[in-house]
């Protein structure tokens, strides 16, 4: 058996471009404006042909009325109604361009054509509606190849002079090219294409440009941002927290957030040279109390038996002090570390600073003059350690007690061991 090992993908990261808040807008934004036009377009263009087929049909019904007219003059009012072909003068003269006019009879023969005409098809269906008493019939055919449109009406016999109230004799047949129609119709569309492509195209740029303007606070936050991260990332040492993102004009959310960007920033600043100076002053805090244990220490190592039981005394108790002074400076760190990190509740930091308010207090009067004499007493030994050929003396020191609520005091001494002169 043979064992088949199975990498699983699911967690891989995969590569992914990063999406441009511009593109997605444009693309949005693109989206319905497209949308839109197309909608406007698609109502201008049905409101457009909805006009024109009535504007044909009113032109239509028109002729069809004059040509009814002259038909009923040249009819007889007894039978047989048709007297041969009609002549029909006023609609060879007054005819529209492009319109045809034909009388049928109820047979189909042929009473009347428009000069200079192909004759019209009539559907048998159309004929037998018409026959059977229908109003009129209009619909759209081809004559030699060109688009018409059609309407066919009934003709009714004249009985006593009245025109139209007799038995139907025949079929009105007049039709008019929608060429002009159609060739209207299809430069409407050219143009709306032509005009919504330039708009949408037109309006893609100046929405990118307008885009690029407004999001511009946040390139310039995200430049910011990744050039203080990359700075961190290439060493110990924390970017520079000093820069600033130029604030935009207005009060819209960007400004917000560009505003609120910076003071995250100086806040951070303020706390990163807060704790440098801390870290600062805590080492030379704590190299002073370790500095004095390992110059007595290593003294005492050297001179056990040349140096008397009561200044040994002294120094071992110098030595213990300065330990005690270690251990209540590593106990304020905790405490400092245990605020930052907020593992103190806030009766527990109550309570902590009403004791350190107390300790501060009932702290007694310090002695200056002892403090200074034990720090001479410290750069003795440490010179004698050295082997250093500098005497320290000290004159007269008169007595100096101050009390205050609080005290830090760093005393920091550079020797530089040296022959001695005359």
């Amino acid at each position: 058996m043979k064992a088949v090992a199975l990498q699983d993908t699911s967690s891989t990261p995969k590569h992914r471009f990063p999406q441009s808040l511009r593109l997605r807008l444009l693309l949005w934004y693109g989206s319905l404006f497209a949308v839109a036009l197309g909608f406007f377009a698609t109502l201008f263009l049905l409101l457009t042909t909805d006009a024109i087929d009535q504007s044909v049909n009113s032109a239509l019904h028109t002729e069809a009325r004059v040509a009814m007219v002259s038909v009923l003059d040249e009819l007889s009012s007894t039978s047989p109604y048709w007297q041969g072909p009609l002549t029909m003068r006023v609609v060879d003269t007054y005819r529209d361009p492009g319109v045809v006019v034909e009388v049928l009879d109820a047979q189909g023969q042929v009473r009347y054509l428009s000069s200079n005409s192909t004759p019209l098809h009539l559907s048998n269906d159309t004929t037998h509606a018409v026959l059977a008493g229908q109003q009129s019939v209009m619909y759209d055919t081809s004559v030699d190849g060109q688009h018409v449109r059609a309407e066919a009406l009934p003709i009714r016999a004249p009985v006593n002079g009245n025109g139209g109230n007799g038995p139907i004799i025949g079929i009105l047949l007049v039709a008019k090219s929608l060429s002009d129609a159609d060739s209207t119709m299809l430069l409407l569309r050219v143009l709306l294409l032509i005009s919504g492509v330039a708009t949408l195209v037109g309006t893609l740029i100046v929405s990118w440009l307008i885009a690029t303007r407004v999001l511009r606070p946040l390139s310039e936050l995200v430049a910011t941002a990744r050039s203080i991260a990359l700075s961190t990332a290439r060493g110990t040492r924390i970017g520079n927290l000093s820069r600033r993102v130029r604030r935009p004009g207005g009060r819209d959310e960007l400004a917000q957030v560009v505003e609120t960007f910076n003071e995250m920033l100086a806040s951070l600043e303020s706390a990163t040279q807060a704790q440098r100076r801390f870290v600062a002053d805590a080492s030379h805090e704590l190299r002073a109390p370790l500095t004095t244990i390992q110059g007595n220490l290593a003294f005492l190592q050297r001179h056990i038996e040349e140096i008397p039981p009561e200044e040994r005394r002294t120094m071992l108790a110098d030595a213990h002090g300065e330990t005690l002074r270690l251990a209540e400076l590593v106990e304020e760190l905790l405490l400092l570390a245990r605020a930052d990190a907020g593992q103190d509740t806030p009766d527990e930091a109550h309570n902590t600073e009403a004791a350190v308010d107390g300790e501060t207090r009932s702290e007694p009067p310090v002695d200056l003059d002892r403090t200074v004499l034990q720090l001479v007493r410290q750069l003795r030994r440490r010179l004698d350690i050295e082997g250093s050929k500098l005497q320290l003396e000290v004159g007269h020191i008169e007595p100096v007690r101050v009390r205050v609520s609080h005290i830090v005091y760093t005393c920091r001494f550079d020797i530089f061991s040296s022959a001695a002169t005359s």
